[in-house]
C-alpha cells in the first residue's frame, strides 16, 4: 500500500525535514530505497532515500549520500533535513551534516509513502511518518533519532 500526501502548503522543494521510524532489511541498505518520495520517473525528489548503505536524499539531479545506516530486525528513527546549499541526514541520534543540497528539491505535487512501488526492498514496517515545511538543526535531528 501507498499513502499520497499532497506536496503543496505542506512541505517546501528548498527547505524541509523528513522523518519516519523504519525496519530495514539488508536488501534495502544495499539498493535504492525510496521511503518518502515524490518521484515519478522523471527528476522529481527524493526527500528520504537509502542508497550505497546510507541515508540521504536525492534532490532532482544527484544522490546525497549521508548517514551510514545498516540492517536492523528493530525500528529505527531515520531523519534528513534539506536548506539552502546544504543538507542533514540522522539515523539512531547520530547525524552527517554538511551534504551538499543544489537548493531546490524539485519536488511533484504529491509524496509517496513509502516511495516507489517499484521498491520491493521495504517489505517492513514504516511508521509515524513526520514532514515539516522547515529543515530542523542537526541538534533537533540528533534529538528525535536518538
Amino acid at each position: 500500500d501507498v499513502l499520497t500526501y499532497p506536496t503543496a502548503g505542506n512541505i517546501s522543494s528548498t527547505s524541509g525535514t523528513a522523518y519516519c521510524e523504519a525496519m530495514i532489511s539488508a536488501s534495502a541498505i544495499t539498493a535504492a530505497c525510496e521511503l518518502i518520495s515524490t518521484f515519478a520517473g522523471g527528476t522529481e525528489g527524493i526527500p528520504s532515500r537509502i542508497t550505497s548503505n546510507t541515508l540521504g536524499l536525492y534532490d532532482g539531479t544527484a544522490n546525497r549520500n549521508g548517514q551510514a545506516i545498516s540492517a536492523s530486525s528493530s525500528m529505527q528513527k531515520l531523519a534528513t533535513a534539506w536548506s539552502g546549499s546544504s543538507a542533514a541526514s540522522a539515523v539512531g541520534g547520530t547525524v552527517t551534516s554538511g551534504i551538499t543540497f543544489d537548493g531546490d528539491m524539485n519536488l511533484a505535487a504529491t509524496l509517496r509513502i513509502p516511495g516507489m512501488t517499484t521498491s520491493p526492498q521495504l517489505f517492513n514496517p514504516l511508521r509515524n511518518v513526520r514532514i515539516y515545511s522547515t529543515a530542523l538543526s542537526a541538534a533537533q535531528l540528533q534529538a528525535m533519532t536518538s
